[in-house]
């Protein structure tokens, strides 16, 4: 059974003879009010589950795109090619930019 006491301060108040029209226009309003809410939630939801696949989809593609990078270097160090060994390097030179950005 619902405890309906732990409504009472969101609805008007509510005296012992209290109409009953009154009451079934407030209960009404309420479901509206939840059938609202509820639906609102579920479009959320969506919006977030195709925000996380979205994110998902661009980490693989970024992981993707730094296996590619490493098989393209050591193709070019087998044919002669001069390539960076410290990989760190390009990594600070984003983070120097992005702090420089963070500062103006």
């Amino acid at each position: 059974m619902i405890n309906l006491s732990i409504l009472r301060p969101f609805c008007s108040p509510c005296a012992p003879g209290a109409h009953p029209a009154r009451l079934t226009q407030e209960h009404t309003a309420l479901q509206v009010q939840l059938a609202s809410t509820t639906e609102a939630l579920g479009a959320e939801r969506t919006k977030r589950a195709e925000v996380e696949k979205e994110q998902e989809d661009l980490l693989v593609l970024l992981d993707e795109l730094s296996s590619k990078r490493k098989r393209d270097k050591a193709r070019m160090r087998d044919v002669g090619i001069e390539v960076s060994e410290d990989e760190d390097e390009d990594d600070d030179d984003d983070d120097e930019d992005d702090q420089e950005g963070g500062d103006t």
